[in-house]
């Protein structure tokens, strides 16, 4: 059976899952990771993580500052101009722009269960290490505006103890607030251009085995039958609709189920080969690094499923809560800015969905797919009615979805 996981907000801005317990306090002393950031030439940053405690750290790298993937590290604000004029396809995707807040644009990334996770996908950290990570920023922020930006950090990093792999809580973290003046705006965008362009190149020779086409038209199918089954039950289940998104007004269950639709269409229209996004089974963003089944690229329209998705999951599964192909693909088509642009926030699972506030949850890709995988089930399950598997959602023991 699957054990609860939460992979707790990288950013200050989007903490949620409130202190880590006195018994957690108990396995292991409690610290405050120190994090200072400096800058490097034009877009560069040098993020120095420390342990100032007494008892090495098991830290859950992937997803968070010390991933080398190109997930969101850092929150990026612009100083003083105005952001680049990106198309937004719907006006349910501005919650990125408030306060000048420069939109994130690496990978989305879809963490696997718990049991799949290994201790790679673990960083330990002994007392009083610093660890140094490098990275640009301009990669994966649209800065051709150039000018003046603020970048900070702050949340907190999931750890475990022993051999064991069981995430028991998290450190927190929180760097300076690093003001970096005079970005080169021309040089910021051939930054961005050329770390894009790469996955490019990577793209024309990507293309899936004929096993991997298989279990991905299947995803595909099952998936548009699931959001399909969401859209109705959102705008006709209130009660469910407070449980997992945290209102019932008319307004958020029209945009609830309309992000469904659309997710519906796109899963559908990929079958048919007319969808606005592409889908891949190779690794183009170099980003299926432990413990990661799926990712997604908003910006750039991409989905990747990793090996771990093929190898690991199950085409549909029948208990609620739990993780397969056609709620992980659902999962990653709401990260798409012509569907939704959902966020992670670093927080995966049903009770973790239960810590974020409601204008979170209807931004929140795993709040989308846990809906949709207990809500509705396709309809070509014959073993299992519908009361039966919307019951099991009321009683099946949490897992990470």
């Amino acid at each position: 059976m699957k054990s609860f996981f939460v992979a707790l907000p990288l950013l200050a801005s989007l903490a949620a899952a409130g202190p880590v317990s006195s018994e957690k306090r108990d396995t292991i002393p409690f610290v405050e990771l120190l994090l200072n950031i400096t800058s490097i030439g034009n877009t560069g940053l040098e993020a120095a993580l420390t342990n100032p405690g007494s008892s090495e750290l098991k830290l859950f790298a992937t997803g968070t500052i010390l991933d080398s993937a190109p997930v969101e590290k850092v929150a990026v604000f612009s100083k003083g101009k105005p952001l680049p004029d990106r198309h937004i396809a719907s006006p349910l995707l501005t919650r990125d722009r408030t306060e000048g807040r420069v939109p994130f644009d690496g990978v989305r990334l879809r963490i696997a269960p718990p049991e799949l996770i290994t201790n790679d996908a673990f960083q330990v950290i002994k007392p009083n290490q610093t660890v140094i990570m490098k990275f640009d920023f301009g990669q994966m922020h649209d800065l051709s505006s150039g000018g003046n930006y603020q970048v900070s950090a702050a949340g907190g990093i999931p750890y475990a103890t022993g051999n064991s792999t069981k995430v028991e809580g998290y450190i927190p973290f929180k760097s300076n607030v690093l003001t970096i003046k005079n970005v080169n705006g021309t040089q910021a965008a051939i930054t961005r251009r050329d770390f894009h362009a790469e996955s490019k190149r990577v793209v024309i020779q990507a293309g899936c085995t004929r096993a991997q086409n298989q279990a991905v038209n299947t995803a595909l199918s099952n998936c548009a039958t699931l959001a399909s089954n969401a859209s109705v039950a959102a705008m006709r289940d209130g009660r469910r609709m407070n449980e997992y998104f945290k209102t019932t007004a008319l307004d958020a269950r029209r945009n609830v189920s309309i992000t469904f639709q659309r997710v519906a269409k796109e899963c559908t229209s990929r079958l048919k080969a007319v969808s606005v996004s592409s889908l891949y089974c190779t690794d183009v963003y170099n980003s299926c690094k432990e413990g990661v089944l799926a990712y997604t690229v908003p910006s750039l329209r991409y989905m990747v499923n990793c090996p771990l998705y093929f190898n690991a999951l199950p085409p549909l599964t029948t208990t609620c809560h739990a993780q397969d192909q056609a709620s992980t693909t659902l999962h990653e088509m709401t990260h798409l800015t012509q569907i939704r642009g959902t966020l992670d926030w670093g927080v995966y699972g049903y009770d973790a969905i239960k810590t974020l506030p409601s204008e979170k949850n209807l931004f929140h890709a795993d709040t989308f797919c846990l809906f949709a995988n207990c809500k509705s089930r396709p309809l070509e399950i014959s073993s299992w009615s519908v009361t039966n598997i919307l019951g099991s959602c009321r009683t099946w023991p949490h897992v990470l979805s």
